[in-house]
C-alpha cells in the first residue's frame, strides 16, 4: 500500500500550522485598515469596502469577502509604528481633507499651513494627525496653537507631535497663573500708617464740607 501512495505524497511544510484570530475591518479614506492600533494598507481593497483580517503572532494578511488574499505585512511590535511606503499613500484629497483643513482654518493662517504640509508629506493617511491638531482647541487657546504652528512651520517641517510638545510645556485652557498677594515688603507702608492718612483726610473732607468748598 505504502508504495503505491508513495508517489503521491508531499512532503511536509515547514512549519506547523500557524493560529490566527480572523476578523471584518472596513477599507477608510486613507484606503488603509486598522488593526490593534496601527494601519496596514488594504490596495487594491475599494475603499469603504469591508475586508477579512487574519492576524498572525507576526504577520497581517488581508483578504477580500472571497477569501482571496490581497496584501500581506508584517505585523506592527507597536501601535502605529508600521511605515506606509509612499505607493500605497492617496494623495488627492477627499471631502474629509477639506473639511478638516477648514476647521484648522478657523485657529489661524500657519495652522492651516501646518495642515496642508502634513497632508502633501503624508496624504490622506495623515488624516489622523490634521484630526489631531483640529481637536487642540480642546485644551489649549487658539492663539498659543497658531503661536506653536507657527514655530513649527518656520523650522521647515510638519509635524504635529512637535506642536502638542510645545503646548505641552505651557498651561491649557482656563487654567491662570494665581499672583500671590503680598502683606509685607519694602515698598508696603505699616498698617497704622495707612490708617492714619485714612482718618486725617477724612476729617479735612468734612472742614471743606462746611465751607462750601470741595473739588472734585
Amino acid at each position: 500500500m505504502y508504495h503505491e501512495e508513495k508517489p503521491h505524497l508531499l512532503k511536509l511544510p515547514a512549519e506547523g500550522f500557524r493560529y490566527f484570530t480572523e476578523g471584518k475591518r472596513t477599507v477608510d479614506d486613507a484606503g488603509l485598515v486598522q488593526v490593534n492600533g496601527s494601519y496596514y494598507p488594504a490596495l487594491p481593497a475599494k475603499l469603504y469596502s469591508i475586508v477579512k483580517v487574519r492576524i498572525y503572532e507576526t504577520e497581517i494578511v488581508i483578504l477580500d469577502v472571497d477569501g482571496l488574499v490581497l496584501r500581506r505585512h508584517e505585523r506592527a511590535k507597536f501601535k502605529v509604528d508600521n511605515k506606509i511606503k509612499p505607493e500605497d499613500r492617496i494623495f488627492n484629497p477627499s471631502r474629509e481633507t477639506t473639511r478638516l483643513i477648514e476647521r484648522i482654518e478657523k485657529i489661524g493662517p500657519k495652522s492651516a499651513e501646518l495642515a496642508r504640509g502634513l497632508f502633501t508629506g503624508l496624504g490622506r493617511a495623515g488624516h489622523g494627525a490634521i484630526y489631531g491638531l483640529s481637536n487642540l482647541t480642546r485644551d489649549y487657546r487658539r492663539e498659543d496653537i497658531e503661536a506653536a504652528c507657527e514655530r513649527v512651520v518656520s523650522g521647515g517641517f510638519a509635524s504635529y507631535k512637535a506642536v502638542k510638545r510645545i503646548l505641552e510645556r505651557g498651561p491649557k485652557k482656563g487654567e491662570i497663573k494665581k499672583t500671590e498677594l503680598k502683606q509685607t515688603g519694602s515698598e508696603i507702608r505699616p498698617i497704622n500708617d495707612y490708617q492714619t492718612f485714612w482718618e486725617m483726610n477724612s476729617q479735612t473732607n468734612k472742614e471743606e464740607e462746611k465751607d462750601g468748598d470741595v473739588y472734585h
